[in-house]
């Protein structure tokens, strides 16, 4: 069986969702707050990923009603399993797989490497118990060897440059002719990558190919 079938046998069907649409899919988060934390705020951010090849399994443990891993672990700001990240994404690269987690954010005033950290290793974690369960159950050891990546997505607001000259009235740059920011944290979260796109008020969504999403920052 494939690594995909095996989750399948082990996995509630809702970490599944959302499914791939043709060669892209959406992903989703709705925001409560603004960037600083405190203002009232109700939109919601997508991210989509397109150009994908057919063969990556993506897996979410954030729905409303799975909000937890368990009843039986105590989940808050403070602990690893307070609160599930937004995406994980596996996929085989030359025999090898390789595991993407991350979260959609805001604009950089509304995370810190500290949460953000707890919030991916709380999701790894998670992810090594399906690992040792295919391990016993179907003696699959491809997950627990696969490479991890940590990311997070955040919106950019477009900021113009001194040389750059003024758009004339009613022209406008089109956001996918702008080019993603790739960053780190600061020590000791740099193991996670940034990646700031492009954003306006008119247009909140987000938008990367596939070897954008996986580009190597470590």
């Amino acid at each position: 069986m494939t690594i995909l079938q095996n989750l399948q046998k082990i996995l509630n069907p809702d970490c599944f969702k959302p499914n791939p649409t043709g060669n892209s899919i959406v992903i989703s988060q709705c925001h409560k707050l603004a960037d600083d934390g405190e203002t009232p705020l109700d939109w919601t951010q997508e991210l989509k990923i397109t150009n994908l090849d057919g063969d990556e399994i993506f897996i979410c443990f954030d729905w409303d009603d799975h909000k937890i891993y368990s009843r039986y672990l105590i989940g808050n700001a403070e602990t690893l399993t307070g609160k599930a990240c937004d995406y994980i994404m596996l996929k085989e690269e030359a025999d090898e797989w390789h595991v993407y987690i991350g979260e959609l954010k805001l604009g950089k005033n509304s995370f810190d490497g500290e949460k953000i950290s707890r919030q991916i290793n709380g999701s790894l974690a998670f992810l090594r118990y399906i690992s040792e369960i295919l391990l016993l159950q179907f003696n699959c050891d491809k997950l627990k060897k696969a490479k991890i990546h940590k990311l997070v997505v955040y919106k950019k607001p477009l900021q113009r440059t001194k040389n750059r000259p003024k758009i004339k009235q009613g022209m406008k740059k089109p956001l996918s002719r702008l080019r993603p920011h790739f960053g780190f944290f600061t020590a000791p979260h740099n193991d996670i990558t940034m990646i700031g796109l492009p954003f306006s008020q008119s247009s909140k969504h987000h938008s990367l190919a596939l070897t954008q999403f996986m580009r190597r920052t470590n």
